[in-house]
């Protein structure tokens, strides 16, 4: 099959999917994904989710074919390399997750909080020698000590 009609083809089959989301969504997103992992676009998809917003994939080409006879044909420019599209039938659901902070503050806590645990940690290890060390010279010490007699002790009290 030649790739303009290859285009086509899938152009109708994904029609049903795209019409949709654009009709019943308040708030459409287009976003480049350059160098996301996969990983990367779970937890985002995840998080979007937890916010009323949803993830949508669609090929580039097929895209513009589609917006090019629509009201969102200024959007056609939009889809150049990787893009992924975030939707949401609620306003209020990009509000929220507007109002998330930053992944580099995000990034910031996370690294603060392991190094507070490490030097926790480091903490800890440190003043537990010191006790061991002596809990066993004062073990050492009553090893060395001349064992008592029945005698002796009576003497003491």
């Amino acid at each position: 099959m030649p790739p303009a009609q290859c285009v086509r083809h899938m152009a109708k089959a994904v029609t049903r999917h795209r019409r949709p989301v654009f009709q019943e969504s308040q708030v459409i997103a287009v976003v480049q994904n350059n160098g996301s992992t996969s990983e990367d676009m779970l937890i985002l998809k995840s998080r979007l989710r937890k916010h009323g917003l949803a993830m949508k994939f669609f090929p580039n080409q097929v895209m513009r074919s589609f917006l090019k006879d629509s009201p969102y044909c200024n959007m056609a420019a939009l889809f150049q390399g990787p893009t992924v599209l975030i939707v949401s039938e609620q306003g209020k659901g990009v509000q929220q997750y507007a109002k998330l902070p930053s992944v580099t503050v995000v990034q910031g806590e996370l690294v603060s909080g392991l190094t507070l645990l490490t030097s926790r940690t480091s903490s800890l290890l440190g003043h537990h020698p010191a006790t061991l060390a002596a809990l066993l010279q004062q073990y050492v010490k009553q090893q060395e000590a001349p064992p008592e007699t029945p005698e002796a002790a009576a003497a003491v009290v």
